[in-house]
């Protein structure tokens, strides 16, 4: 999933050669648009068509903007400076960064799951709530989501446990995350009016689309109807 991103750097440049090599241009456009995800040199070399030499000195480059993180080891790692990136991506609105990249693997394997369904029409949104949306989570916390389909709701719910169940074996720098999964469709979302409210006034936004605002709608329409009733 691609966004607009803004890279900010530093004037003056420390280096005249900045920006003169292609290799150079395709490494940070690669970095930018996989923020949270680590390379190695080689990785780097075999996404972009470039030799190794000609990635080592782009990348030292790179690094002498400060833009760079780089993760000693054999080998040696790096990825773009999340500090030095502005996103539209509300990804980068989750507080903690060590939970962005569990996450930006649920949404890609959930699209890819609910593409693949008939029985789905459209992924409606997506909303995190609970201690990582606040910014509170440790590693005994799980991931919560709130997921809204058009659709099959026992299919739907199917797939989110599914996913939730693949990512919860996969490593994201070295640590396994859990993740809960609530689903709902426009209509039964409507149902849970009380706890779905809390959720859409904390929770952050990773989805969203015209039919999630409507469902957001529609739940505080809810709410502010019975408030007039009661008065």
């Amino acid at each position: 999933m691609q966004t607009k991103a803004r890279l900010l750097l530093e004037l003056p440049f420390p280096e005249e050669r900045v920006f003169r090599y292609q290799a150079m241009q395709d490494i940070l456009h690669h970095l930018v648009n996989n923020p949270t995800e680590w390379f190695t040199q080689k990785e780097l070399a075999g996404m972009t068509g470039a030799d190794i030499s000609s990635v080592s000195r782009a990348v030292d480059l790179i690094e002498k903007l400060g833009v760079l993180e780089i993760k000693e080891g054999v080998p040696t790692r790096i990825r773009i400076s999340q500090d030095h990136l502005e996103r539209e991506d509300p990804l980068f609105s989750v507080p903690q960064e060590e939970f962005r990249a569990p996450l930006q693997a649920f949404l890609d394997e959930l699209e890819s799951e609910i593409g693949e369904a008939d029985e789905i029409a459209e992924l409606l949104g997506v909303v995190l709530f609970g201690s990582v949306a606040r910014g509170t989570a440790d590693r005994s916390s799980d991931i919560d989501l709130l997921l809204v389909v058009d659709g099959d709701l026992t299919l739907a719910r199917r797939l989110g446990t599914k996913t939730a169940r693949e990512l919860e074996d996969r490593k994201f720098e070295g640590e396994r995350y859990e993740f809960e999964v609530l689903v709902e469709t426009p209509d039964s979302a409507l149902s849970h009016g009380d706890q779905l409210r809390e959720l859409f006034r904390d929770g952050i936004v990773l989805k969203r689309t015209d039919g999630l605002k409507q469902v957001r709608d529609g739940l505080f329409f809810e709410e502010q109807e019975h408030e007039e009733e009661g008065s």
